[in-house]
């Protein structure tokens, strides 16, 4: 009885890790594409003026 508990806090302690190694690399990429989605805008306007221009 003693061994499955703690064999299941070993096992939810090693989920947790993994999970935030995890989640660590999703907020990076999320970071990545914030930043960008923010250079675009300034980007953007510039490729528009080039279009219309080339018309």
């Amino acid at each position: 009885m003693v061994d499955q508990k703690v064999f299941m806090e070993a096992m939810m302690s090693e989920m947790r890790y993994v999970m935030r190694l995890e989640l660590e690399q999703v907020h990076e990429r999320i970071d990545q594409m914030e930043n960008i989605c923010v250079e675009q805008p300034q980007n953007a306007p510039n490729v528009h003026r080039r279009e219309k221009g080339s018309t």
